[in-house]
């Protein structure tokens, strides 16, 4: 049965919604919508040269490692990863 239609069925039933019946549904989506690979293809389409998504993966990953260490050293509310802003105009910048 596709989400949608479990979402309706749930709605229609005025029944109240289980974490169970959440997760499962997000777990759906996450395995038929969306795929694993998604941020590194949407990568590999968008910087072109092996300079250039180098270039990424460098600045991500020192953008993440100074999130998650400034969250812990500094006690901060939680960083998420969909927090990130990815500036499509300079290749080698990732902002917050």
């Amino acid at each position: 049965m596709s989400v949608c239609r479990k979402c309706n069925n749930l709605q229609s039933q005025g029944a109240q919604s289980t974490l169970v019946m959440l997760r499962d549904i997000f777990q759906e989506i996450q395995n038929k919508m969306v795929p694993k690979t998604l941020l590194k293809q949407w990568a590999l389409k968008t910087f072109l040269s092996a300079n250039d998504f180098w270039q990424f993966r460098k600045m991500m990953t020192l953008q993440l490692a100074l999130a998650f260490l400034c969250e812990c050293a500094l006690h901060l509310t939680r960083l998420n990863t969909d927090m990130i802003y990815i500036h499509q105009d300079f290749k080698d910048d990732v902002y917050f």
